[in-house]
């Protein structure tokens, strides 16, 4: 983890505890905008504390930590949550033309089926897949993007690939 460069060794050991002293207020907040994606509360968690440990020098002696820190939080779920939306509004029209073919009912069929098992796989597993599969970057540049460690990363597609696979090849 990067600490702000800019600060001292002492402003360091002042602020710290003060950022520590919050995060199981900051879990519990994201787990009540996460509803029933824990792990996507933990993420939120994550790239908040990040955030905020990277930008320290932002921070004003005398105001509030916990106020600064939930709107970082806050900041970070309304980014993920347009990501998202952004990511799932995919025209049924733009997959017909992508595929060359047009109105064909077993196209429609096999495109339901992709969308419903898309639909199944994990969030964490779907958002790292999309970033490698659909918007076509580097592992690394996902893990990246998605604050994870590449391994972690790596094995999410794995598995959501298996999970796919596996769906669709019970459709069929």
């Amino acid at each position: 983890m990067d600490l702000d460069p800019s600060l001292t060794p002492e402003h360091r050991a002042r602020v710290l505890p003060l950022v520590l002293a919050e995060i199981p207020l900051l879990k519990r907040v994201a787990s009540r905008i996460c509803r029933d994606e824990p792990e996507l509360a933990n993420d939120l968690v994550q790239e908040t504390l990040l955030r905020a440990l990277k930008s320290l020098h932002q921070w004003q002696w005398g105001t509030n930590m916990r106020a600064w820190l939930l709107t970082i939080l806050r900041t970070q779920a309304i980014s993920h949550h347009r990501r998202a939306r952004r990511a799932m509004l995919v025209p049924f029209d733009a997959l017909e033309e992508q595929l060359g073919v047009r109105g064909t009912q077993a196209v429609r069929l096999e495109a339901m089926a992709v969308t419903q098992a898309w639909d199944r796989l994990p969030p964490d597993y779907r958002r790292a897949l999309h970033l490698v599969a659909i918007e076509g970057l580097r592992y690394q540049d996902a893990a990246e993007r998605l604050s994870l460690p590449l391994g972690t990363v790596r094995s999410r597609i794995s598995r959501a690939r298996a999970a796919l696979n596996q769906a669709l090849s019970e459709g069929a």
